[in-house]
């Protein structure tokens, strides 16, 4: 039996080496090739979340599960819990980046009778999520090339929006701004729901998250300190808001609903 949970615990912590060499190279480590070899096409997104083969191999599920310690199922269902019965008929709904097209299938299959906009501003993966979409044979999407900051659609034009960890990808400014964009084109009554990290009530998870904050995501603790949402939604915006956040994982994660009041 001991030598059963040696081998488990050791095969767990392989993979997980493996993932994080894997990861790191994809993120920061493409990041410095990529600023010394080619300034000329230098910006700040990781090449694992906008070259084609890079995203084929981190579009696996078990690589999704190591990296959100496996709350991920947890947080795309409470996502589509919040879908209401208004949202599934006839309405307007958006998705702000694509996450590699899996929670866009699942939201344009729940919402099979509405009409669903997916916007991203890396142009494979809208054609990952396309892909997957039309696969699974699902006729009620648009796809826009679009900057989640700068939006096309006029006030008020969605029911409901949906931003699945895009927050902690942005610099802060980047954060509000693509956070007020989402409250201008929501109707009244409309919501935004969005899932991001977390400040966790657990030591240990807030020295995990720190050193992978780090090393991946330099704009991710801002969630935890600077980035208030319900600050921007209520003193940035012209609006009234009802907002309640579900935790995960010891306040790891968090699944935040925002009605629109009016």
């Amino acid at each position: 039996m001991l030598e059963l949970i040696s081998y488990v615990f050791g095969a767990s912590f392989f993979a997980m080496m493996l993932v994080g060499g894997y990861f790191f190279m994809g993120t920061k480590g493409s990041w410095l090739i990529q600023r010394k070899f080619y300034p000329e096409k230098s910006d700040n997104i990781y090449w694992i979340y906008k070259n084609a083969v890079l995203i084929w191999i981190t579009d696996r599920q078990f690589i999704v599960w190591l990296i959100l310690l496996g709350q991920y199922s947890k947080m795309v269902d409470a996502i589509i819990s919040s879908i209401n019965s208004n949202t599934k008929k006839g309405k307007k709904v958006l998705q702000i980046g694509c996450a590699f097209g899996n929670i866009s299938k699942r939201i344009a299959n729940e919402c099979k009778d509405s009409n669903l906009t997916i916007v991203d501003i890396i142009p494979n993966e809208i054609k990952r999520s396309r892909k997957k979409i039309k696969k699974a044979k699902i006729e009620n999407c648009a796809f826009l090339l679009e900057d989640a900051t700068n939006l096309s659609h006029k006030d008020s034009f969605f029911d409901c929006v949906f931003l699945f960890f895009l927050f902690h990808e942005l610099p802060y400014q980047e954060k509000k701004e693509s956070l007020k964009e989402a409250a201008r084109v929501l109707e009244p009554k409309g919501k935004i729901i969005f899932s991001e990290f977390h400040k966790p009530e657990k030591k240990t998870l807030r020295i995990l998250g720190w050193i992978f904050f780090r090393v991946f995501e330099p704009h991710a603790k801002e969630m935890w300190e600077d980035f208030n949402t319900t600050e921007v939604l209520n003193k940035e915006t012209p609006f009234k808001w009802r907002i309640s956040t579900r935790k995960y994982l010891f306040g790891n994660y968090q699944v935040t609903t925002a009605k629109k009041i009016h």
